[in-house]
């Protein structure tokens, strides 16, 4: 089967890490191969640079899949767009810049210490979020879904994101 590639940016993630590679990406790289998706994924790695570095130039990379009888799967991904780290001014704003188009999801993989008011991460998604919405007037709504393991996750996140636009 021939690849395909995203044509255009419509998910955002903020996270770079395993969980977020094997699920979120592999499901739209699925949906991407299977033609009924043609955007692609943008990722912010908020701990530094060392996850950006370790991607291939063209953003495609392998997820194995194993169980403890040993390799059971191999595949390509190729949803990934971009990444950059945002632990610095530079790099958040070129993260925030990403979100001035019109999106499908923001997906925050963080880890479930990281869910916090004050961490790298929770600050660029409320500045991903303004930037949004005051670039779209409001007209685009994309979901806003945490990929972490955390108990009441969601309304963890809402209330930090409410405290924030106060």
């Amino acid at each position: 089967m021939k690849s395909k590639k995203p044509e255009t940016l419509s998910v955002l993630t903020i996270g770079l890490g395993y969980l977020q590679a094997a699920l979120t990406n592999q499901f739209i790289d699925t949906l991407i191969q299977s033609g009924l998706y043609k955007v692609g994924i943008f990722s912010g790695q908020p701990t530094g640079d060392s996850k950006v570095n370790a991607l291939p130039p063209d953003f495609v990379y392998p997820v194995v899949s194993f169980t403890n009888k040993g390799i059971q799967d191999i595949r390509l991904t190729e949803s990934l767009m971009g990444a950059c780290p945002i632990n610095t001014p530079r790099g958040q704003g070129y993260f925030v810049a990403q979100a001035e188009d019109s999106l499908d999801a923001i997906l925050v993989g963080l880890g479930e210490g990281n869910i916090v008011e004050g961490n790298v991460g929770m600050e660029v998604l409320d500045q991903t979020l303004y930037r949004h919405f005051t670039a779209n007037d409001g007209k685009s709504s994309p979901i806003l879904f945490n990929t972490d393991n955390l108990s009441g996750n969601g309304q963890v996140m809402q209330h930090l994101m409410v405290e924030a636009a106060k």
